[in-house]
């Protein structure tokens, strides 16, 4: 058991990074005998597989689904025409919730979208019938080019899960237009897609009318529960949601997708347990995204690399029925003291899925854009870029610095250290070139024996240690140019 510093500034689990922390699960993981939300044995269980629509925009005009239900070993077809009205549907409890499509409408608001779940005795009998079912559409004019739809970009009609759109400290404006030396571009980053080993899947349990139990890839599961209550308009108290492993998620299984409350609905309509489990394919569509990001820096500085002023303007998509904001510019607002920071948070709306909470939501597109700029800014000032903007702390942090001694493990102690190490890197280059230098630019550089150094006992006598360098290659490496 892991003992953390009751002042301790980070989390509890924090304390745990250095150290060897047993991992309860791992060896259940490694043998084979964790049971995953799909791996769950159910009495009598049925398969459903799920129609995916082949446009990106328009309204199904008919769906043909006589054969598919012909099919040796299917149970029921459901499409829009025939699935249960859900109470909930059009109820979205919280801005983290996801707008799912569960066969109420005829519309089609992006490509794969669920239009139809075969339900069959076995999982080959589903994907046959599935294979067997034919739509016929009226398609509409779609929108998915990003950077068509950049001049639409709006603010966030609704607050980011992590944060206000915009932020202003200072006048960065000001401290941009007086800075001697900036620099200003744009950096964008792709759509990238979940797929951890484990894919989406899930098991859905009726017990009469009321009671709902439902095995889920999901590491939230009073979130499902909820959702699950609401959509079907049954007592929280009545609904269970288990998962036992997880076999990663990278954001994607925080909240449930169509997948699950489609597995609870023809578990329902068919009185059988019910096992839905999405295919690869279908991760690109179902699952959410990393959306695709725009993000226009402007940096500003002193000479001597201090960082005077930041603006970091973020524009990212959105689908067009729900709305979800990669918060890009978060990190930018505490990154480096600098007293004149501003960002800002756009959207453009796509005929697309909606994107979601992908690994470092923010931080992994934002900072990429942001250490891009800060290494350019570093070129224009003609600067090592581990010493560009001071690479400064916090100034709060150095506010803390007694406290920080007296407890070394504390996030004061911890930044501080990472800062000096930051400054001990170029000095370490340096004395290397310096060495390079003074050999005639050869590896390895003359050794020099010391008289005097750090001495040591061993075996009972007493010797004087040699310090030399290193072993290097013998081949010379190519110079750096700048």
């Amino acid at each position: 058991m892991l003992a953390c510093s009751a002042d301790d500034e980070l989390e509890p689990l924090a304390c745990a990074v250095g150290k060897g922390v047993e991992r309860v699960d791992g060896r259940a993981k490694v043998t084979g005998v964790a049971t995953f939300a799909c791996d769950t044995r159910v009495a009598n269980v049925a398969h459903a597989v799920i129609v995916s629509a082949g446009i990106s925009r328009g309204k199904v005009a008919s769906i043909d689904v006589a054969a598919a239900s012909k099919e040796p070993g299917v149970i029921t077809v459901l499409t829009h025409e025939n699935a249960p009205r859900l109470p909930g549907y059009d109820d979205k409890p919280s801005a983290e919730a996801r707008v799912v499509q569960l066969l109420q409408r005829a519309e089609v608001v992006y490509d794969g979208q669920p239009i139809a779940v075969v339900v069959a005795e076995t999982l080959e009998a589903a994907q046959r019938g599935a294979a067997l079912v034919s739509p016929r559409y009226a398609v509409e004019s779609a929108d998915s080019d990003f950077h068509a739809a950049l001049g639409s970009a709006y603010k966030p009609e609704a607050r980011m899960p992590l944060g206000d759109a915009d932020s202003k400290r200072g006048d960065a404006a000001l401290s941009l237009a007086r800075a001697p030396k900036k620099i200003a571009a744009t950096y964008t980053t792709p759509i990238e897609t979940h797929h951890p080993m484990e894919l989406h899947g899930t098991i859905a349990v009726f017990r009469g009318a009321a009671a709902l139990t439902i095995y889920d890839a999901t590491p939230g599961v009073f979130i499902v529960k909820r959702r699950m209550a609401k959509l079907f308009g049954l007592d929280e108290r009545n609904v269970r949601v288990i998962s036992k492993f997880l076999g990663g998620g990278f954001g994607s299984k925080g909240s449930p997708w169509s997948h699950v409350a489609l597995a609870a609905m023809a578990a329902r309509v068919t009185g059988r347990a019910v096992k839905l489990s999405l295919d690869r394919r279908q991760m690109f569509f179902f699952v959410g995204h990393r959306p695709h990001t725009s993000q226009r820096l402007s940096l500003g500085a002193k000479s001597d690399g201090t960082l005077v002023a930041v603006r970091h303007e973020v524009t990212s998509h959105t689908s067009r029925f729900d709305e979800f904001t990669e918060p890009s510019a978060k990190a930018t607002r505490m990154l480096y003291a600098c007293g004149d920071v501003e960002t800002s948070h756009r959207l453009v709306r796509l005929d697309t899925s909606t994107p979601t909470f992908t690994r470092a939501p923010g931080e992994a597109s934002g900072s990429f854009a942001l250490e891009c700029a800060m290494d350019e800014l570093a070129v224009e000032l003609r600067m090592d870029p581990s010493s560009c903007g001071g690479r400064t702390t916090p100034r709060r942090i150095s506010k803390r610095r007694s406290r920080s001694r007296a407890n070394p493990s504390s996030l004061a102690t911890r930044r501080h250290r990472s800062a000096s190490a930051g400054r001990e890197g170029p000095r370490r280059r340096a004395r290397r070139a310096t060495d390079r230098a003074s050999s005639g630019g050869g590896w390895p550089p003359p050794r020099t024996r010391r008289t005097s150094g750090r001495r040591r006992r061993r075996r009972g006598s007493t010797r004087t240690a040699l310090r030399s360098c290193a072993p290097r290659p013998t081949t010379s490496a190519p110079a750096r140019t700048r």
